[in-house]
């Protein structure tokens, strides 16, 4: 392999001339070398990142083993010829490719690499599409992927992506490595440094000095069900029956508050901390402790809004100057506030966060920050922001760092709205598009949740206008579950006092954080836009911009969740008919990444169907509008196993705690998970051969109920706690 700039090879050891371009960040350039005739290692950022084990040629059924890689300079008749081509475009995205094919040997001669990618601890197999034809579905991993689509390994702290052709199987190994395996006519390796700062145009990305928030971000908003016209007695009501539900135990952790509650003009600390004395007599505080003492915690709306005339008459200095002269104004956010000025940041802006950080806020909503950046600090006057060293975005990242430094670490920051990557790093969420709740937001961006950010797909209304069907309240929230994003429901308390309204809440919270399975975007005209244009994208903050995600069109059909836990790995596979019917459709494993000679055991959650034991595919039956069906698959082992939970639709990844086969004694034993009141179901695989013996459960003899192959049991719990829980099988 080749060896990169800056290296010096002495007898299969390199010595690098340089390091990373900044302090803790990784070079933008190839990997070096480290090879000998008979094996090599890549080193990149001062890491072996991938060490080659073999290199063989297959000949008809013969295998010769560890041919040498040479140029043919040396007068070998037979090798395999490594080719490297290195090109960088006009965004300073750099790819190496090294491409290697056999010399000398028969034409049907193909060759297998075997190898070990070795990542940080936020390394994850996926797929690029290089090469190939997208998938027709997406793909989230919820652990460590074995996924048979996997062609590339990537390290999110690093920014790296390795990939390795559409023959490559790629699985997990211990110490945050992977095993590759790749066959082919010919083998190309491509490399990618800074893949999704480059190659995706994601400037201020930079994953080695922060990580992603993993915990579910679930909750209420008030925004869809009461706009402008919220007050206390609206949140009381919504709290109480929050709390009488028992939601908090079903992972609904932030009640938020949005526009409503603060008095005009905004723009001080004093007018945003001081709420309306007619619609919230209590106050801020009063508010917080609402909610805090239901055992909820308290979120707020905010925006960067200044409209106090006084306070730009008094300090002028303190606000971005417009080219004729006057203070920078602009729609929805009228004078822009100045956050490169040191007196404008700790006046206004620090105290404002401050105000909400003492109150008790642990999630914050910060609004229209387009509009600062796109109405305001992008028409400041000629050479404003240059003449203090900044810029337009650095004046904009100045005021979000300003209100991370005060809320801290702990502090769920939202950017809102539309897609903002300027601050990226600095904010835990971005809501992807404009007002309202729809299936494409979450398949525009699918390959940066998890990875740059949480993404919101705004508010989630259960029941649409207080006018949808059941099938509403099932299929809204469960998409935001599969796709890993935010879900804060948006309704009137009226609609959860319905515990028919509940089941899709409750059985998609939490929402189980994932990474995505595929490096690319199942529907890429957002995110490609950003790749192409150049300077700003838009003159002007109110419509949408070229990026900002869609809420409405044509939603993906499948959403794909694999779930690795430390005692199994299983797949759920949902399949949604967000607003039209969807007819019979023929699921074929492969095409989902699973093993074709494999049989599998596929159950359905919501009708709680078991389909059988199955290979090749599956017919996945026709849907009515409004619908989804959720499968639970399961590589079939050939003894009693767990199939599904009712707890959620992951079907055990939120409940199940534990699980282990013992072969003596034939027993199936875990602990899971399990809430007061909410019947907790497990079902059992039984295969022929084997019959259900005694089942116990939270120390208490459960009879299981027997149906064919399938053996269910199932219990009221009276606390919410974790349960050991056991099966024995003759």
């Amino acid at each position: 392999m080749r060896c990169g700039l800056g290296s010096i090879v002495l007898a299969g050891f390199v010595f690098s001339a340089s390091g990373a371009d900044s302090a803790g960040a990784p070079p933008n350039d190839a990997p070096w070398s480290v090879y000998t005739p008979y094996s090599s290692s890549l080193k990149y950022n001062d890491q072996i990142i991938f060490t080659r084990k073999t290199f063989d040629v297959i000949v008809g059924k013969k295998a010769i083993k560890n041919v040498q890689v040479s140029d043919g300079k040396k007068g070998e008749k037979q090798f395999i010829r490594e080719a490297v081509e290195e090109t960088t475009n006009e965004l300073g995205a750099k790819t190496e490719r090294y491409t290697f094919e056999p010399v000398g040997f028969p034409a049907s001669a193909k060759l297998q690499l075997k190898g070990t990618v070795t990542t940080s601890e936020e390394g994850l197999a996926a797929e690029d599409f290089e090469g190939e034809k997208r998938a027709q579905f997406i793909r989230l991993t919820v652990g460590r992927s074995s996924n048979l689509r996997n062609n590339t390994v990537y390290d999110r702290k690093f920014d790296w992506a390795m990939s390795f052709g559409l023959q490559a199987r790629i699985k997990p190994a211990p110490s945050n490595q992977w095993n590759i395996d790749c066959k082919g006519e010919k083998i190309v390796i491509t490399f990618k440094p800074r893949f999704y700062q480059k190659h995706k145009n994601i400037r201020f990305f930079e994953p080695w000095t922060y990580k992603v928030r993993q915990d579910s971000v679930t909750g209420w908003c008030s925004w869809w069900a009461y706009f402008a016209d919220i007050k206390q007695t609206d949140i009381d009501a919504l709290v109480d029956v929050f709390h009488r539900k028992g939601l908090r135990d079903f992972g609904y952790r932030y009640i938020q508050i949005d526009d409503g509650f603060q008095p005009h003009p905004k723009g001080t600390p004093e007018n945003w901390l001081n709420w309306r004395e007619d619609t919230f007599p209590s106050g801020m505080k009063g508010y917080v402790k609402s909610i805090v003492s239901k055992g909820f915690e308290a979120g707020v709306w905010m925006g960067v809004t200044t409209n106090d005339e006084k306070l730009t008459k008094d300090h002028p200095d303190w606000f971005v100057p417009a080219a004729d002269g006057k203070l920078q104004k602009g729609p929805w956010i009228d004078w822009a506030i100045d956050a490169t000025n040191p007196q404008a940041v700790n006046q206004v802006i620090k105290p404002l966060f401050k105000g909400f950080k003492d109150a008790g806020f642990t999630y914050v909503k910060i609004d229209a920050l387009r509009h600062l950046l796109y109405d305001g600090y992008y028409h400041a006057a000629p050479g404003h922001f240059e003449s203090r060293g900044s810029s337009a975005e650095l004046a904009y990242r100045a005021y979000v760092k300003a209100a991370r430094e005060v809320l801290g670490p702990s502090t769920f920051v939202l950017s809102c709205w539309g897609v903002l990557p300027e601050g990226v790093g600095v904010f835990d969420a971005c809501r992807l598009g404009g007002d309202g709740y729809g299936p494409a937001t979450m398949q525009q961006y699918n390959s940066w949740n998890g990875i740059v950010w949480r993404s919101d797909p705004d508010h989630c209304d259960i029941l649409p206008r207080d006018k949808g069907t059941v099938g509403d309240t099932i299929v809204r929230p469960v998409l935001a579950s599969m796709a890993g994003a935010m879900l804060l429901v948006s309704d009137k308390p009226s609609v959860y006092e319905k515990d028919e309204n509940l089941e899709g809440m409750k059985r998609s919270s939490p929402v189980l954080f994932s990474v995505p399975g595929q490096l690319y975007d199942y529907d890429p005209r957002k995110s490609s836009a950003l790749v192409s244009i150049k300077g700003h994208r838009q003159e002007t903050g109110g419509p949408s911009g070229p990026v900002d995600a869609d809420q409405f069109g044509k939603g993906c059909e499948f959403w794909l969740q694999e779930i690795a836990r430390p005692f199994e790995t299983w797949n759920v596979l949902a399949r949604f008919a967000w607003d039209k019917p969807v007819s019979l459709s023929t699921a074929v494993f492969a095409d989902f990444g699973l093993d074709p000679t494999k049989e599998y055991l596929v159950y359905e959650f919501w009708s709680r169907k078991f389909l059988g034991s199955l290979k090749g595919s599956f017919n996945a039956p026709s849907q009515k509008a409004k619908t989804v069906c959720v499968y639970a698959i399961h590589e079939k082992l050939g003894r009693p196993q767990l199939l599904s939970t009712s707890r959620h639709i992951s079907q055990g990844g939120v409940d199940l705690v534990s699980m282990k086969w013992t072969v003596t004694s034939r027993t199936l034993a875990g602990k899971s998970k399990v809430i007061k009141g909410d019947p907790y179901e497990m079902v059992f695989h039984v295969p022929a051969g084997y019959t259900v013996g005694w089942c116990s459960l939270d120390g208490t003899t459960v009879a299981p109920t027997v149906e064919g192959q399938i053996a269910r049991v199932r219990f009221v719990p009276k606390k919410t706690k974790t349960v050991a829980w056991s099966v024995s099988f003759k």
